[in-house]
């Protein structure tokens, strides 16, 4: 187990980071985007999705 702000991995380890549901739960977000940055190549992508979005739910929704 590992803190958002201190994830075990080397810098520059993913292409890309997928946070949702996340941010409006820790006291500080703005670290937890910094060891984003840190973690990703320099052209990565962070994807961050507020509570209420329904991301969670997107592949669980269907239609008739």
């Amino acid at each position: 187990m590992s803190d958002i702000v201190n994830i075990p991995v080397k810098a520059e380890s993913f292409d890309a980071v997928v946070c949702t549901e996340v941010f409006e739960h820790i006291v500080s977000p703005e670290l937890a985007v910094k060891e984003f940055a840190r973690i990703i190549i320099v052209a990565g992508l962070i994807i961050t999705a507020p509570a209420s979005t329904g991301v969670h739910m997107a592949p669980l929704k269907f239609s008739l």
